[in-house]
């Protein structure tokens, strides 16, 4: 990511150089990433959802860079990080408020096909060879679940292993419903990646970088995702999960939740010395505040 700078305005470019071992051909690969962010974020505008403002798309090598690129507008507005630092005690109920509303707008978007967004319409199915996501199909999601748990052998015990093998051995059912209709799942919805601002009628998102994995799928991974980032931002004493549901209008299942974070626990959580105690505190949490407080039991 190159920022820059100039006396009217401050702009991005983004050439995409990771996560290409799916392509044989990388410069392939590049283009179907700033295609597809490209497309999600003229996808959100065009339904009226605050977005990027992507000013060219670049899918060739016969450029300055040599590669595909994506040339954006600065979005607007501060971080939600930057408003919510990471331990704040105030102001952080608006924004996450503000964040969840967003995120409620994004999700009432409705595709006929699951899959990476390809173009302002949404979706148009898989797109190989670029990989299937836990977002995409139920099935994705249970065999991630399944290879997550590859990595516990030696780090719990024999009976927690068994029993999460026999969770996650019918969970693809178990989800099913959970993606019908496809909706607009953002992907990788991490805290840094919305920008607020103080609009007419209180604080909004007024944009969100990072699309390139924007998809038609489960809306429940974004919920997901940025929850797990908010579960290291605050002591277990800030319920910041209220505002946010608040805003997006509703409560998810705290057991779509819980599967979804034992389905990720060991990439989530694996460097913690008590990955065993936090399996179990996931498992027999009946609370939110124990649900997002279960990686600070030892």
């Amino acid at each position: 990511m190159i920022r820059l700078d100039t006396d009217q305005a401050t702009f991005y470019l983004k050439a995409p150089a990771k996560d290409l071992e799916p392509w044989d051909d990388k410069v392939e690969g590049a283009r179907a990433k700033v295609s597809r962010e490209a497309a999600a974020a003229e996808c959100l505008r065009r339904r009226g959802v605050a977005s990027m403002d992507v000013l060219a798309v670049e899918t060739g090598e016969a450029n300055v860079l040599g590669r595909p690129y994506l040339l954006t507008r600065r979005v607007p507005g501060r971080q939600f990080t930057e408003i919510v630092p990471r331990g704040t005690q105030a102001a952080w109920e608006e924004p996450l408020e503000a964040v969840g509303a967003y995120l409620a707008s994004v999700h009432r978007i409705e595709f006929d096909a699951a899959g990476y967004v390809v173009s302002a319409h949404g979706p148009a199915g898989p797109t190989p060879p670029a990989p299937v996501r836990s977002a995409h199909t139920p099935e994705a999601a249970q065999d991630e679940a399944l290879q997550d748990l590859e990595h516990l052998h030696g780090r719990v015990d024999i009976g927690l292993l068994l029993d999460l093998e026999h969770r996650f051995s019918s969970m693809a059912d178990a989800i099913r419903e959970e993606y019908h209709p496809p909706r607009f799942v953002i992907g990788g919805f991490h805290p840094d990646h919305p920008f607020l601002d103080r609009m007419s009628d209180g604080l909004s998102v007024v944009g969100c970088v990072d699309l390139e994995v924007a998809s038609g799928g489960r809306t429940l991974d974004d919920l997901v995702t940025f929850s797990t980032g908010m579960m290291f931002r605050f002591d277990g004493t800030v319920p910041w999960w209220e505002p946010l549901f608040d805003g997006y209008g509703t409560e998810p299942s705290i057991e779509s939740v819980r599967t979804a974070l034992l389905a990720s626990c060991t990439y989530l959580f694996g460097d913690l010395a008590g990955l065993q105690a936090t399996y179990r505190a996931l498992i027999e949490s009946t609370t939110w505040g124990e649900l997002f407080n279960a990686h600070r039991r030892q």
